[in-house]
């Protein structure tokens, strides 16, 4: 097949081993793993992108490569014009060559353009309906471009909650470069939460479990960067890291995450929000460590009983009790569950299988 794909023009291509961006990591994986399979791949994205697909750029160059020191809304603002530049070569792109589809990973500007495209769309989706689609606005941008974009589902907690609105064609759960992440099967003497420190992340209530359970934690994240994520920092985060069970790392590069997942006990996602699948548990799980989660979203979907505990009443005292029996989990059995269903391989073929399914819809349509 010949398959465009379009990135996230804010970021290079792969993600900087210095971040944590999920969405680029799996656009990044499936574009290369397409290459693999020797289909014919075109990535349009910022000139500062690796790839071994054929790389149209957009004349401009990432964040990553020229920081931008304005303003939040400057950035945004910024952001939206090196979007529609990149969907402007694949017009121009379009206008002269026929691809078998074009592969997306952002669902807001995208669908305007396709009635105009020759070939259909196909997006991961990697949020969550409940908070993406929130205005009539949202409602007639998804009905009007419905036809015309098919959307791929990471788990089916999205396809519940998405169905009506998303055209969705299909489920493919993330997948990990399992190499990466090195299996140990001795713990060490600590717990881990490892994500963004924002309120919805639960981050306040992992370290007031750990604390409960008289454990350590590690907390490893970058702080929210709005006016209410900093105040959750300071007025909520700042006084429990004071606990000397509290290690406070900030920032951890990608690329070191995978120490601290290899000696945790365990790790925890006390989310307060519907996740959309939560890449972090099967890094985690990949390491031989067991996640204790709360169920929101897809975590009952993903980690099982032998894997580790999924909290349902949101309890912090329940998060306790799980982490006194997390021995009762066989770490060997946390990286075998990886490697039978979330590696990049299996991810790689099960998008292929939905580029055919769409692109014999397509056809049936001409």
């Amino acid at each position: 097949m010949k398959i465009g794909t379009i990135t996230f023009s804010g970021s290079t291509y792969p993600p900087s081993p210095k971040k944590i961006i999920a969405p680029i990591r799996i656009a990044h994986d499936i574009c290369e793993g397409m290459v693999d399979k020797q289909h014919d791949v075109y990535l349009f994205g910022p000139k500062d992108c690796q790839t071994r697909a054929k790389l149209i750029s957009g004349e401009f160059s990432s964040f990553d490569t020229e920081p931008f020191t304005g303003s939040i809304s400057q950035k945004d603002y910024l952001r939206v014009q090196k979007d529609l530049l990149l969907l402007t070569k694949v017009s121009d792109f379009l206008a002269i060559k026929k691809l078998d589809l074009l592969h997306a990973h952002e669902f807001r500007i995208l669908p305007y353009f396709s009635p105009f495209f020759n070939c259909p769309v196909v997006h991961t989706y990697h949020g969550n309906p409940k908070q993406d689609i929130l205005t009539p606005e949202d409602k007639q941008r998804m009905k009007l471009f419905y036809n015309y974009n098919f959307f791929v589902a990471v788990s089916e907690h999205q396809i519940r909650d998405g169905r009506g609105l998303f055209n969705f064609v299909g489920k493919v759960y993330h997948g990990i470069d399992v190499g990466q992440f090195t299996y140990s099967n001795k713990a060490g003497d600590y717990l881990l939460i490892a994500n963004r420190i924002i309120h919805s992340k639960g981050v306040d209530l992992a370290i007031k479990a750990a604390i409960a359970a008289k454990e350590k934690i590690v907390v490893a994240g970058d702080v929210g960067n709005s006016e209410e994520d900093k105040k959750y920092f300071n007025q909520t985060i700042k006084p429990l890291i004071a606990n000397p069970l509290v290690d406070f790392r900030g920032h951890v590069p990608y690329s070191q995450m995978h120490h601290l997942y290899q000696k945790a006990k365990a790790y925890l996602m006390p989310v307060r929000v519907d996740e959309a699948f939560g890449l972090v548990n099967i890094e985690a799980m990949a390491c031989g460590t067991p996640v204790i989660a709360f169920s929101h979203g897809s975590i009952p979907e993903i980690i099982k009983d032998d894997v580790g505990f999924v909290i349902k009443n949101d309890e912090v005292s329940e998060m306790v009790k799980a982490i006194k029996n997390i021995d009762k989990i066989s770490r060997q059995r946390c990286r075998e569950y990886v490697e039978e269903n979330f590696t990049i391989g299996k991810m790689v073929d099960g998008y292929e299988k939905v580029y055919a399914k769409v692109v014999k819809e397509w056809k049936k349509r001409k």
